[in-house]
């Protein structure tokens, strides 16, 4: 029996004061990319409109391929 992975509570920590409606900056590295993934489960589970923008292309397309709206 598969168990689903356990949630990244720091990842979640780091974007629980984001909001609908807010320009959310996009870090690179590790840490970010935990970041990116918990901030899309939010915006998937509390149908947040949010628009990123980002610092490497790496986490743009990671934000992108979690269906986040990301800018230029």
């Amino acid at each position: 029996m598969a168990t689903s992975p356990a949630p990244d509570a720091l990842a979640m920590t780091a974007v629980e004061s984001i909001r609908s409606g807010m320009v959310v900056g996009l870090g690179t590295g590790r840490a970010a990319a935990r970041a990116i993934r918990a901030l899309a489960d939010r915006v998937k589970h509390e149908n947040l409109a949010i628009t990123c923008v980002s610092t490497s292309i790496a986490s743009a397309q990671l934000a992108e391929s979690l269906a986040l709206r990301v800018l230029p």
